[in-house]
């Protein structure tokens, strides 16, 4: 009686990390995460106070290994790295990681995709930084790009550009305060009404009642009363969108064209608990932190500059991103 043929190896065994030092498993898992990410970007969530060189170092190695590769942005500009097929498995392998099926290749991380890419990983960066200097929460790991929510009923689909989560402590008392945020980043290639779209979409997503459009036969317990967002979330996360690619001055007519549209939507402008739009620039959140009343509320767009939690600021605040002073405002930023 012959024996049966060997079975083939076990996918697990093919998904299985090699090893390697801490920083290039933690960089394998921040690619997995990101998608792409420049190197540069990667020293600042990683190691922030090091020189790039054992980082490079071990970057190149997960090359050599056909773990990760790499584009060029243009002559003098920094790699952009992602994880290959083998790469993404084993990551996948070490259950460290919420498995997502979207892959990263040359071609896409050459293309249009590497700049809004870049700029959501330093949107991420500047809540980053911002948590390291005040003392708050918010690591490298605490936001997740491309987060879908489908709106099943309606046929429709919100994917937010990235969810991030900002444990915010307060100094004196030690309190802590979970906030969550819905990203958008808008690198000025869209028309103003589509913008403006992107953003009613979060309008419908936070009045969606999943089973509300069921036929009327149904019966009601069939039918949901609660809002599907809060099967997911504690409370309704802030919509923060972020200007780029373009001159600090286009961006700031921009965002008043914007505000300007918004106000022409009755439907934005519905009374909703929670749900607040507010914008910047990138080069203002990083040069000031997502803390900084530098967030111009749009759904209140002739209201005070605010804070991240897009609540008014006692005692008013600063004008507009443009820099020009809001009436009522009680001085400049």
């Amino acid at each position: 009686m012959t024996e049966p043929p060997p079975s083939p190896p076990d996918a697990a065994q093919n998904r299985r990390m090699p090893v390697l030092p801490r920083i290039a498993h933690e960089a394998m898992s921040l690619l997995y995460q990101h998608r792409l990410v420049s190197g540069p970007q990667l020293l600042r969530m990683l190691r922030p106070d090091s020189p790039p060189q054992y980082l490079n170092r071990n970057l190149l190695r997960l090359h050599r290994l056909g773990l990760a590769d790499r584009v060029r942005a243009g002559w003098g500009k920094p790699n952009f790295w992602f994880l290959t097929e083998t790469g993404a498995r084993a990551v996948e392998g070490t259950k460290d990681v919420i498995d997502r099926p979207y892959r990263m290749t040359a071609f896409k991380a050459s293309g249009p995709l590497q700049r809004h890419t870049e700029a959501v990983v330093e949107t991420g960066l500047a809540f980053v930084e911002a948590a390291r200097a005040r003392g708050d929460r918010c690591g490298p790991f605490d936001w997740l790009p491309e987060v879908s929510h489908p709106l099943r009923d309606v046929g429709e689909r919100l994917v937010a550009d990235a969810l991030l989560h900002y444990i915010s402590i307060d100094s004196r008392s030690g309190r802590r305060s979970h906030v969550q945020f819905f990203i958008e980043v808008d690198r000025a290639t869209m028309p103003i009404p589509r913008l403006a779209a992107k953003l009613a979409a979060y309008a419908r997503y936070h009045d969606y009642v999943p089973g509300s459009a069921a036929p009327a036969h149904r019966t009601s317990a069939a039918r949901s009363l609660t809002p599907g967002w809060r099967q997911i979330y504690p409370r309704f996360p802030r919509v923060l969108l972020v200007l780029t690619g373009d001159v600090p001055e286009r961006l700031a007519q921009r965002l008043d064209d914007l505000a300007f549209y918004v106000r022409g939507l009755p439907y934005l402008h519905r009374a909703r608990e929670g749900f607040a739009i507010g914008a910047t620039t990138l080069d203002r959140l990083r040069a000031h932190g997502p803390v900084r009343p530098i967030w111009c509320p749009l759904l209140h767009p002739t209201a005070a500059l605010t804070d991240f939690l897009l609540a008014p600021l006692p005692g008013g605040g600063g004008g507009t991103v443009s820099g020009a002073a809001t009436p009522g405002a009680a001085g400049g930023e």
